[in-house]
């Protein structure tokens, strides 16, 4: 995570605006091959800091696991720009591969 924050100071500066662009960045969406892409924006008004985004990727192309869900929390510096402070990530398993809730715990 601290790499990833010291290219959105970097090279990575125009991802930094927005906490959508941070996460489309970090995530790599542009290569995501689920069927369905959910994007949720939690922020305690516009602007303002922290903001929670919950990605969840959907009917992924794999046997065991059917989506991932990744929470991120991301802090606006003094500077304005956005820095990721958390990522974690669930999965869900398809029927008969394991769990069908999200959980950290690894399909069969």
């Amino acid at each position: 995570m601290a790499s990833f924050n010291d290219f959105l100071a970097g090279s990575g500066e125009s991802y930094a605006h927005a906490p959508i662009t941070v996460v489309t960045e970090y995530l790599r969406l542009d290569e995501a091959t689920a069927a369905s892409t959910a994007v949720v924006v939690r922020a305690p008004s516009e602007g303002r800091s922290p903001v929670t985004v919950e990605v969840t990727l959907d009917r992924l192309l794999d046997d065991s696991v059917r989506a991932l869900r990744y929470v991120l929390d991301l802090q606006r510096s003094a500077e304005g720009t956005w820095r990721l402070r958390s990522a974690t990530v669930t999965q869900r398993c398809w029927p008969g591969r394991g769990h069908t809730r999200f959980s950290p715990e690894p399909c069969v």
